[in-house]
């Protein structure tokens, strides 16, 4: 098995950064709401911006990981997405590889938004019924926030599911020997991350976090599950903005 110096310092990092880091920033800042808020909009670039410097963290990590670890001798039990491979190169480029998906896939996926959307437009309402803080920045309401929150849910899909169902877990797969505790590991900091959604909603993303496991483990991909991720995020936010416009007039 690959031991903690073979992840290079940007592995090692990766690890450090989204595993310690920033859990215990999300718990500082759990309770912490401006009143009045800022704008959405600008919310939604400041928090964009972050989760850009997130995703070039988790793309330069793979890159580097890939080209350099080339250079070593053949290893087994290296695991991609559930499978074993036999060169390091083949981890982190089999995150993303160049098959698109099958059409039974995709019907996977479908199946998966049907169940999240249901499940957190339920959450939303009962939080917009008790006037819960956090969701004045989930409820885009005018057309210019309406479009800023899908790109918005677009960089948020993309950049988590490559960190948190792509990198991080085999990362911690690596270590561990196994993929199950990588599994377990990032769907619970996943979950813990969403803390300032309310806690309940941090037991409803770490359950979406295990569904975008099983989602990248049938499907062999991360693609789906970007997909999915992206749908439910922009359905939601566009859904609940629609109900706190209305409650609203």
């Amino acid at each position: 098995h690959m031991a903690l110096p073979s992840l290079l310092p940007l592995g090692t990092f990766h690890l450090v950064y989204f595993g310690v880091m920033k859990p215990y920033w999300t718990w500082q800042g759990r309770d912490v709401w401006q009143v009045p808020p800022p704008p959405r909009a600008r919310y939604y670039r400041r928090t964009s911006s972050h989760f850009l410097s997130c995703g070039f963290i988790t793309l330069m990590t793979m890159a580097s990981l890939g080209w350099f670890s080339s250079r070593a001798p053949i290893v087994t039990d290296i695991f991609v997405l559930g499978r074993l491979v036999e060169h390091p190169r083949d981890v982190w480029f089999g995150l993303l590889p160049r098959e698109w998906t099958t059409l039974g896939s995709l019907a996977l996926g479908a199946a998966a938004y049907v169940v999240m959307v249901a499940a957190d437009l339920g959450y939303s309402r009962r939080c917009l019924a008790r006037g819960a803080p956090h969701m004045y920045y989930s409820t885009p309401q005018t057309r210019r926030d309406r479009v800023v929150w899908v790109g918005f849910s677009v960089l948020a899909g993309v950049t988590e599911e490559l960190t948190w169902r792509g990198v991080q877990p085999e990362l911690i797969a690596q270590l561990a020997g196994t993929l199950w505790p990588a599994v377990i590991i990032c769907a619970a900091t996943f979950g813990f991350g969403h803390i300032r959604n309310g806690r309940p909603f941090t037991v409803i993303a770490g359950l979406f976090a295990l569904g975008f496991h099983g989602l990248t483990l049938v499907t062999g991909s991360l693609y789906v599950a970007m997909i999915v991720h992206v749908a439910v995020n922009v359905t939601v936010g566009l859904r609940a903005g629609t109900w706190a416009a209305r409650s609203a007039g």
